[in-house]
């Protein structure tokens, strides 16, 4: 993978949710060091508190997608669903509400 340095810390942490969604989807080995890197580089960037707190709660969501399915937790995946559905501030909203529903689904 080639990574490529951005200007813009949103273009960056942009890039690297996307690299997470990509290893979410292939279930790769490295979806949770990715995770805790992200979550690093969200702290140390130097960005709004509403940008920070949208990245914070798209890794914390997806962290609890990742935990209920394996075992999956019916109640728990239903409450996270809701939850994504009314955070005022989440980035990849649909996409963190299609994996709840395929979590249930499964």
């Amino acid at each position: 993978m080639l990574y490529k340095s951005f200007e813009n810390p949103n273009f960056s942490l942009l890039a690297d949710i996307t690299v997470i969604k990509v290893y979410y989807e292939t279930h790769d080995d490295l979806l949770e060091y990715r995770i805790k890197s992200t979550d690093q580089k969200v702290r140390r960037t130097k960005l709004s508190a509403l940008a920070k707190s949208r990245y914070y709660n798209f890794l914390k969501k997806l962290d609890k997608i990742i935990k209920y399915r394996f075992p999956k937790v019916e109640k728990k995946l239903v409450q996270l669903q809701e939850e994504i559905r009314t955070m005022p501030d989440l980035h990849e909203r649909d996409w963190l509400l299609e994996k709840v529903t395929q979590a249930l689904d499964a």
